[in-house]
């Protein structure tokens, strides 16, 4: 899956399209505590996110609840080959998702 991820300011939005289908995200990045948190919008269902920016990966955990079940994992986002040379601070970052 790719995604375009947009960090700016204390705000994390972005957009993108895997097996599940296509998604936006909205979120927001604590710089002082490298704290990361947003939201992946699907038409069916949300997946919350909750992790760190270590400078080289995005790192955590996602969660999906509803009224039947609750479900959670362990995620890493890092930057893709082409993206290796951009800093979290620049304005549109492409990442890609680890399994």
């Amino acid at each position: 899956m790719k995604l375009l991820l947009t960090i700016a300011e204390d705000r994390v939005l972005g957009a993108g399209d895997d097996i599940i289908g296509p998604f936006l995200i909205n979120g927001t990045y604590e710089r002082a505590t490298e704290k990361v948190r947003f939201v992946k919008n699907y038409a069916t269902h949300q997946v919350r996110y909750s992790g760190k920016w270590d400078g080289a990966v995005i790192h955590g955990r996602w969660t999906i609840t509803n009224e039947l079940f609750r479900t959670w994992g362990q995620f890493e986002i890092w930057p893709d080959d082409e993206a290796l040379n951009l800093n979290m601070n620049e304005v549109e970052d492409v990442l890609t998702v680890g399994r």
